[in-house]
C-alpha cells in the first residue's frame, strides 16, 4: 500500500519546489468522486470480517469486486472527458484499472499472484494454494492455468518498505497516473466552481496481502 502511495507522496513533497501549492490540491475537482468512495467502501466491507466468511460472499464476492472495478473505471473515464488539462493522466489511471479488471475477469474474479513474489514479501506461510481457504480472497495463486499472467501481481516491492505489497502493471500505472494528477493539481489556479475531494485510487487494503484485510 505504502509503495503505491510513494509517487503521490513524492509529488506532494516536490510540488512547492516547482511552484505548486497544497491549496491547489484542496481546490481540485473530481467528477463522480462518490462512485470511487462507494466502490472502496464495498471492497472494505466485502474483504473484511464478518462478511468475508459468509457463504454468499464466497459465492458472488469476486464478481462484486469486479463491479467495483468497473465503477472506478467509469469514474476515471468521466474525469478524462471532463478534465482536459489532465486528460492523459486520467487515461493512464483508466488503463491501469482497466488492465487489472481485465486480468481479474479472465481469472474468475481473482487477481493471480506470483507465489515467489508473495513469499519474498510475506514469507512462505502466507503464500500458496493452502493459505486462508476459509475466507474470501481477491488473489489466487498464479499457476500454469492462469490467464494474462503478464498483467498479474508479479512485482514484489522491497521488503524495507512499510507494509510491502506485490504489484501488477496496472497498479504501477494507477500509482504514477495519480501522482501526476496530484502534482498538476497543486499548480492550478483557483477555480470558483471547484469542489474539494480527497481520494486515493490505489488497490484496496485487501490487496495488501493474501492474508491481511
Amino acid at each position: 500500500m505504502i509503495g503505491l502511495l510513494l509517487p503521490t507522496l513524492f509529488a506532494l513533497v516536490g510540488a512547492p519546489f516547482a511552484g505548486g501549492s497544497i491549496a491547489g490540491l484542496v481546490r481540485a475537482r473530481m467528477e463522480w468522486w462518490w462512485v470511487v468512495v462507494g466502490a472502496f467502501a464495498v471492497e472494505l466491507v466485502l474483504y473484511n470480517p464478518p462478511v468475508d466468511t459468509q457463504a454468499w460472499a464466497l459465492s458472488i464476492g469476486p464478481w462484486l469486486w469486479v463491479a467495483t472495478k468497473l465503477a472506478m473505471l467509469a469514474a476515471l473515464v468521466r474525469n478524462a472527458r471532463a478534465d482536459r488539462a489532465s486528460r492523459w493522466l486520467w487515461l493512464v489511471m483508466s488503463v491501469g484499472i482497466g488492465l487489472n479488471t481485465l486480468v481479474i475477469v479472465a481469472n474468475g474474479g481473482h487477481m493471480p499472484q506470483s507465489v515467489e513474489a508473495a513469499t519474498a514479501v510475506w514469507g512462505p506461510r502466507h503464500a500458496g494454494p493452502d493459505a486462508h481457504l476459509d475466507r474470501l480472497q481477491n488473489v489466487a495463486v498464479l499457476s500454469p492455468e492462469s490467464r494474462l499472467t503478464w498483467l498479474a501481481d508479479v512485482m514484489a516491492e522491497p521488503s524495507w518498505l512499510p507494509r510491502p505489497n506485490v504489484l501488477s502493471i496496472g497498479d504501477v500505472l494507477l500509482a504514477f497516473g495519480m501522482a501526476g494528477w496530484v502534482f498538476g493539481a497543486t499548480r492550478r489556479r483557483a477555480d470558483p466552481g471547484a469542489c474539494f475531494v480527497t481520494s486515493v485510487l490505489a488497490e484496496p487494503p485487501t490487496r495488501l496481502s493474501p492474508h491481511a484485510s
